[in-house]
């Protein structure tokens, strides 16, 4: 008995407050569900219709062979020919966990070195070349 009360009185507090919220609730639902089926629209447009991936994959995928030879969580000098570009932070990304700092100074055990423009391998003191990976992406290592 007192639980058929109890399951009655929560059933109408339950309806009551349900009532009130209704169209406030739904008004933030829908544009939301509307909004989010655009973007996996334009995503999937981007990416399965119109073939273009983000230019991180394109690092990733230039750096792959890299990270294999660069120990986890090592220091790295990184140098570029590119002049005020994003490629630091892209860098980085790619080369995790590998620890990337930006010029020559500190000097660290290596030194990686992203040349798009020049056909030339760069010299740089107290470094010695450890491997090309012949996509404008060079592995130094420190002269002992």
């Amino acid at each position: 008995m007192l639980k058929e009360k109890i399951k009655l009185y929560l059933e109408i507090r339950i309806n009551k407050y349900f009532s009130a919220v209704r169209w406030p609730v739904l008004l933030i639902v829908i544009p939301a569900l509307l909004i989010g089926t655009y973007t996996l629209l334009n995503i999937l447009s981007e990416v399965v219709i119109e073939k273009r991936r983000s230019q991180m994959a394109a690092y990733e995928k230039r750096f792959a062979s890299i990270q294999k030879d660069l120990p986890a969580y090592a220091y790295v000098n990184y140098v570029t020919d590119q002049k005020d570009s994003p490629d630091f932070i892209r860098v980085r990304y790619a080369l995790i966990p590998a620890l990337i700092v930006q010029g020559l100074s500190p000097n660290k055990e290596y030194l990686v070195a992203h040349y798009l423009n020049s056909t030339n391998i760069p010299q740089f003191e107290g470094y010695t070349l450890k491997k090309n990976y012949k996509n404008g992406v060079m592995l130094f290592q420190r002269n002992r």
